[in-house]
């Protein structure tokens, strides 16, 4: 009976073991056994059965890796691939993929982004939700601010949205200010990618019932690594816009030029900037910037402070409206 207890006790031990599939060695020797679910900016980011929360793992000292799960994985010089991942047992330093179209190859330290492709649909979104407010007694100011993103990664290609929305109350006059955004991103060779999105503007201080905005563009990583990514994109946008007053309908045909800016191996900080320039092709000499930028610090449990500061400049704007608009925000945020 007791030889019986045994073998149901190993079984259940091996199967427990089976289970978890993804093995990490360690620089200093020691080995993981569990489930990786990403890295990104140069933390992965991997769960155990014995564990309550994932571990935040740094990925420079990481020695080998085994799985079994499939990746989606990105590397420096702009590539892109999917599979299993193995250390190659002739270069230690080189990590190979195996999918279903071959068998691939990478320096680890080429690897800058991982993500297990989930087999549900859920499992490759991502989210975060932002909420700020301030309170003033003089002129009987009051202020709240949320933003919200929603993201997908497939398997060459992503999307992203994200929403903006301040209200404001002085003296009994309410202000209202809404930013959304939609957009997709096709991948390519040598760290190329092709990008299609869509922005909408409502801003009271702009007279702007809504700016309708959608973009065209194809753009490049000058540099994508663990500690950053920066990149340009240039290409044509459409758009129309309509006034809360009696200005005119304005259809414009428009280019764009933009860069975006990420640091995140700053300690608990990172940083996003994004600059895009549209200048008119159709009403003669008018030109229109849009400046983002958030510095975002991170707190236990998923949670996040954020400092954020946007930028919209327009050359010919509707009648008595200032050239300049522009939102200071800070929020406390989640991040799924």
């Amino acid at each position: 009976m007791r030889a019986y207890t045994i073998i149901i006790i190993l079984i259940i031990c091996t199967m427990q073991v089976l289970s978890q599939n993804d093995t990490l060695v360690m620089k200093n020797g020691d080995v993981l056994v569990g489930e990786i679910k990403e890295m990104q900016t140069g933390v992965l980011k991997y769960e155990t059965d014995y564990s309550d929360k994932d571990f935040a793992i740094e990925w420079d000292e990481v020695r080998a890796i085994y799985t079994t799960t499939a990746f989606v994985v990105s590397t420096s010089d702009g590539r892109r691939m999917n599979g299993v991942l193995k250390t190659d047992q002739s270069d230690s330093s080189r990590v190979l993929i195996i999918g279903i179209l071959g068998l691939s190859s990478a320096r680890k330290n080429e690897i800058i982004f991982m993500k297990a492709f989930e087999k549900n649909l859920l499992g490759r979104f991502d989210a975060t939700f932002d909420l700020g407010i301030s309170l003033a007694k003089a002129n009987d100011l009051s202020q709240i601010n949320s933003k919200g993103t929603f993201g997908y990664v497939g398997k060459s290609w992503g999307s992203n949205a994200s929403f903006d929305v301040v209200r404001s109350v002085q003296d009994s006059v309410q202000t209202r200010r809404t930013e959304a955004n939609i957009s997709g991103r096709l991948l390519l060779k040598h760290s190329w990618f092709t990008n299609l999105s869509a922005k909408f503007l409502q801003a009271d201080e702009q007279k702007l019932k809504l700016r309708a905005t959608t973009n065209a563009s194809a753009g490049y990583f000058f540099v994508y690594t663990n500690k950053m990514y920066f990149s340009g994109l240039a290409g044509l946008a459409w758009t129309n816009e309509q006034y809360t007053d009696d200005t005119p309908l304005r259809n414009s045909l428009e280019g764009s030029f933009g860069i975006d800016l990420n640091l995140f191996d700053i300690q608990d900080f990172s940083l996003l900037t994004k600059t895009v320039f549209y200048p008119s092709i159709t009403e003669r000499g008018r030109r229109r910037l849009d400046f983002n930028i958030d510095l975002k610090y991170d707190l236990p449990l998923d949670f996040y402070i954020k400092l954020g500061y946007t930028h919209n400049y327009d050359n010919q704007p509707a009648s008595g409206v200032s050239k300049h608009d522009y939102v200071f925000s800070t929020t406390v945020g989640w991040e799924l």
